[in-house]
């Protein structure tokens, strides 16, 4: 086998203390299935060379290595892509899934994106965005969906960071840099306590096994929203910190603070936590999809529509089950953040590129907001743009589109939705 290490030695090092990571009370169903299924043993072998490249800012004792297992991995795909009617759709995304992850780590920009594409497609054969779409509850397709959002929310997260830096734009300005000059000036920023590169590497430790093939009988339960949110809240409180001028700096803020690699590895580890039922299933602040409005939060380029309309009816289904939530001060503010965010990343949208099949779903969340308003009788912006800010929403003032959005919700106006946007 290629390498300086053995693969015995790559899996060792994969596993070592991962299960510190994992929550305890998840099956150790999931460390089987990664030892001993080749597709997740490949896959963990390559996760397991990246991570350790990266936190010794060493690329050659893993290069032959990560080589030969990209070259299998790729074989593999461009088999099944000669008759995508042949079984294995699953083990074609859960590869492509990683591949995105490696390659952005690897300093491969452009390769990431076109595998992007590639997983979109895949997801869409696997569970299509129909008139069904929300009555399937099969694990496949449950996985699928969670595999995009993560990496599409990685990959969108990976882009910010290097906007956020001129050295690093600079770096990557043909989409591509070298691994060894990324990795060092990574690894002096760390120095310089920027950033938090123990929690993007505690991240990438799980991702084999975020990717692991589960049992057939397995049920995701809902988790406790309420870590998640408090990220969250700081990556908010730390983006708008960045956009005042007297804190530009090289990274920004952003990076500096680190708050963007503590809500990605804990949004790595609720996939986990939805794995068993606990006395938090329960809580009112519980949600089963946290990606989908992580995934909507990232204030970065337009999403594609057919990624912007899975992403709204995922939160959809969310909001629909959890209208129950209502009931409670916190829970409802958390469920109206969601239904917000989605008419205004609806808005946000429509307004730059307007896309038809976005007009139902629309129409959807207005309803979600509207039924909010006449269960809390709220409706001066000032009272509801609080509300938000409770959950994690920027506390700016003279921002046109925010209050219009709302102000367009509650009257139900025939006219045009989108002619208030900026």
């Amino acid at each position: 086998m290629a390498g300086n290490l053995p693969d015995s030695g790559w899996l060792a090092y994969a596993i070592h203390d991962s299960s510190d990571l994992i929550l305890t009370k998840a099956s150790r169903n999931i460390f089987t299935s990664v030892a001993q299924h080749p597709d997740a043993l490949r896959d963990t072998l390559l996760v397991a060379g990246l991570h350790y490249a990266w936190t010794v800012g060493d690329l050659q004792t893993y290069k032959a290595t990560f080589l030969f297992h990209k070259v299998s991995t790729i074989g593999i795909l461009n088999r099944w892509l000669q008759n995508i009617n042949q079984p294995g759709l699953m083990t074609f995304i859960r590869h492509v899934s990683i591949l995105c992850f490696i390659e952005a780590s690897y300093g491969n920009v452009g390769d990431t994106a076109a595998h992007i594409n590639g997983l979109t497609n895949a997801v869409n054969l696997l569970s299509p965005l129909d008139d069904d779409f929300g009555n399937r509850k099969g694990l496949d397709e449950e996985l699928a969906n969670r595999y995009l959002l993560l990496t599409h929310y990685a990959y969108q997260g990976f882009k910010a960071r290097i906007l956020g830096s001129d050295s690093l734009k600079t770096m990557f300005q043909n989409n591509t840099a070298e691994f060894s000059t990324f990795v060092s000036l990574i690894h002096r920023w760390k120095t310089q306590n920027v950033g938090h590169l123990e929690m993007r590497l505690n991240a990438m430790k799980l991702l084999p096994f975020f990717f692991a093939i589960l049992p057939s009988s397995t049920q995701f339960h809902n988790i406790d929203a309420s870590p998640l949110m408090e990220h969250l809240q700081h990556v908010t409180t730390s983006t708008q910190t960045a956009s005042e001028d007297r804190y530009k700096c090289d990274p920004s803020w952003e990076w500096i603070e680190g708050s963007e690699s503590r809500l990605l590895c804990a949004t790595i580890s609720s996939h986990f936590s939805s794995l068993f039922e606990d006395d938090m299933s329960s809580s009112s602040a519980s949600m089963k999809y946290s990606i989908s409005w992580s995934e909507l939060w990232e204030d970065g380029e337009a999403m594609e529509s057919g990624l912007l309309r899975r992403f709204l009816y995922i939160m959809k289904r969310d909001l629909e089950d959890t209208l129950g939530n209502l009931g409670s001060d916190d829970a409802s503010n958390f469920w109206f953040w969601r239904a917000f965010l989605g008419l205004y990343s609806i808005t946000k949208y429509q307004s730059q590129s307007y896309e038809p099949k976005l007009d139902d779903l629309a129409d959807e969340y207005r309803g979600f907001v509207e039924t909010w308003k006449n269960i809390t009788g709220l409706t001066r912006w000032e009272d509801v743009h609080q509300r938000l800010i409770s959950v994690a929403w920027p506390d700016r003032q003279g921002h046109k589109l925010e209050p219009s959005v709302w102000g367009r919700a509650i009257q139900c106006e025939s006219s045009n939705p989108w002619i208030y946007a900026e």
